[in-house]
């Protein structure tokens, strides 16, 4: 009996173009080639370097186009990811958002506190006193009581 190979999950599914690469690897992959081939001859013709120079800067130059091609971060193209990652590198402070599992009201009214705190030596010059920030706590769980 002949049996078909069918993905449990249709969304991972990803049209082949030829040689086993999709559409994107190829052109990718062609990006690669041309850039590989035009590096080698700049460096060799142009501006002469050694062999084994030639060979490092040309791959150096086609590294990227072979990430953009064939990495893939958690679905995410490896542009998407990248551009990610930068942003997350570039922005300053605290995560707007408190991830906690499992945790009790005092918990979790501590880690609002200290963002708020965290927020406030943003804005600030200067930093907070820990004598204040003591204080704000303990009216915080007066008050909660």
């Amino acid at each position: 009996m002949i049996e078909v190979k069918v993905p449990k999950d249709l969304s991972e599914y990803k049209e082949k173009a030829a040689l086993g690469m999709t559409l994107r690897q190829l052109v990718c992959f062609g990006a690669v080639c041309i850039t590989s081939v035009a590096s080698y001859w700049i460096f060799g013709n142009v501006w002469p370097v050694g062999r084994g120079i030639k060979g490092y800067l040309s791959m150096a130059l086609s590294a990227p186009w072979l990430a953009a091609g064939f990495i893939e971060v958690n679905g995410l193209p490896f542009e998407r990811h990248a551009a990610l990652v930068i942003r997350r590198l570039l922005t300053k402070g605290a995560r707007p958002y408190i991830a906690v599992l499992e945790s009790s009201e005092e918990e979790e009214e501590d880690a609002r506190i200290r963002i708020a705190r965290k927020q406030k030596r943003r804005n600030k010059s200067e930093p907070e006193r820990p004598v204040e920030a003591k204080a704000a706590k303990a009216a915080a769980k007066k008050a909660k009581r």
